[in-house]
């Protein structure tokens, strides 16, 4: 029964890869205020050496991932889209 659920909800929508893409956004969000954080907590000496650099690389690098697959995602999910209306035409 959940394989008919994801099956339904993945087959004909590209609403899941919109939903990764603004996943990616609220991640760099994210990444844009643990940078002030990090920065506030560095200067004033309470952090460990080594973990504001590690999590924005970390945070960052996440982020741009999600968004880059999206992208890709959305682009696979229109080419699809096009080339099946192309086909109902022709038939």
């Amino acid at each position: 029964m959940l394989s008919f659920s994801i099956e339904g909800l993945t087959s004909f929508s590209i609403a899941p890869i919109k939903f990764i893409f603004s996943l990616g956004l609220f991640s760099l969000l994210v990444v844009a205020l643990i940078n002030g954080y990090s920065i506030f907590r560095k200067l004033s000496g309470l952090v460990v050496s080594g973990w504001t650099s590690l999590m924005l690389s970390v945070w960052f690098l996440g982020g741009l991932l999600l968004i880059s697959v999206s992208i890709l995602g959305v682009y696979i999910g229109k080419v699809f889209f096009r080339s099946e209306k192309s086909t109902e035409i022709h038939h």
